[in-house]
């Protein structure tokens, strides 16, 4: 009976994993992320038809077909899955790291830190005489030998430093909106957690297969539903998340008059003629470089960051002037200090307009176009344009 659940489990897990895989494709979301999470749905695939093969097995399947389960295959494909899992935990650990904004993959020296136990693993299979450093034959049966451990050990740190990273952010992230990308991530590094102790505990179920589909199914899930509120060219949220925050938060700020809301509207300058003198190219990664800078500000502050369309980007927030003055800064330091490592032939430069939430404002477009005058009036003493001659 446990033989044909497990039959079901991870028929049901690889079914899955190819519709995701189909999706993800038709998607073609070429950025860093989303080539982790492809690359982790092959992996997990992979791993769940040698799982598949392991229940097959304990049907006499593979008897029928005339092949004998030695105790060398037996050992070898409990090997082989369990370095596959291995590969999958470190995979999600370099997929949250990427959500997250921290481009461990474009560092080589921290990806070849990172992938280094699962280096050592292959290597000591690969020089191994026998695979009797994994297994041993004893009266019970198939046992783990040291190096058996290994895999899952290794395994579960790279989860363990996934939540990890995942938590830390979640306590001190203050913006609204992608706390539900950080719960999920969450979880996507919990399911296979729980379904690698599981499986120790219960071998023989799938389990370690099934965490792992769910993990990815909800972070799938996720991606739809932020498809149509995040901006994938910078990865923050568009304008329909800061009008609606807009709009639920002034009623608030209404009866509280003591409170402080602010918003900020910042455009690139220049931005056209760096189009036009480097490549759109060039104008998309200047982009992500500034929402960069944005993301990483603005997380210490409570509110809401979008793109508002083009090259303007805008702030929501519940801050007081001194706390927004203070904001304003941070951008700007942050932003002199990536022009200075860049090394490009041109400077990002940006204008910001502020509004406060006042009496005489009625309306949130009133408060978004009293910010887009403020940061026109900037332009113009920046670089004498008139506001009605808007420069890129």
């Amino acid at each position: 009976m446990d033989a044909i659940a497990h039959t079901q489990v991870s028929g049901f897990c690889l079914v899955t994993l190819a519709v995701l895989l189909r999706a993800q494709q038709k998607m073609r979301d070429k950025s860093l992320p989303g080539r982790q999470f492809t690359a982790l749905l092959w992996f997990a695939g992979a791993l769940t038809i040698v799982d598949y093969g392991s229940a097959l097995a304990q049907l006499g399947a593979w008897e029928e077909l005339g092949i004998p389960l030695t105790y060398r295959l037996n050992a070898g494909g409990s090997i082989l899955f369990y370095l596959l899992a291995a590969c999958c935990c470190l995979l999600v650990f370099l997929y949250v790291e990427a959500e997250l904004g921290r481009t461990w993959m474009e560092d080589g020296r921290k990806l070849a830190l990172s992938a280094a136990p699962v280096a050592l693993l292959l290597l000591a299979l690969l020089t191994a005489r026998d695979e009797s450093g994994f297994y041993y034959l004893d009266a019970e049966g198939l046992r783990g030998s040291t190096l058996f451990w290994e895999p899952k050990l290794v395994g579960l740190a790279y989860l363990a430093a996934a939540f990890l990273r995942c938590s830390w952010t979640l306590s001190h992230w203050k913006q609204e909106t992608p706390k539900e990308e950080l719960k999920t991530l969450l979880l996507l590094a919990l399911a296979p957690a729980a379904g690698f102790l599981l499986q120790g505990w219960l071998p023989g179920r799938g389990l370690l297969c099934c965490g792992i589909t769910l993990g990815l199914v909800c972070v799938y899930v996720l991606v739809l539903q932020t498809k149509f509120t995040v901006d994938t060219l910078t990865g923050v949220s568009n304008r329909i998340v800061a009008l609606r925050y807009l709009e639920s938060e002034l009623p608030y700020y209404r009866r509280h008059p003591n409170r402080s809301l602010h918003f900020l509207m910042m455009d690139m300058d220049h931005f056209k003629h760096i189009n036009d003198e480097y490549g759109h190219l060039e104008g998309d990664a200047a982009l992500v470089l500034l929402a960069g800078i944005l993301k990483k500000v603005c997380a210490n502050y409570n509110g809401v960051l979008a793109r508002y369309g083009g090259d303007e980007f805008c702030i929501a927030c519940g801050c007081n002037s001194v706390e927004v003055r203070t904001l304003i800064a941070s951008i700007q330091r942050e932003l002199d200090a990536a022009n200075a490592a860049s090394g490009k032939p041109y400077q990002i430069e940006i204008s910001i307009g502020c509004a406060r939430l006042e009496p005489d404002i009625a309306t949130v477009h009133d408060l978004i176009d009293k910010a887009d005058q403020e940061m026109y009036h900037l332009k113009t003493r920046k670089h004498g344009t008139a506001p009605a001659e808007k420069q890129g």
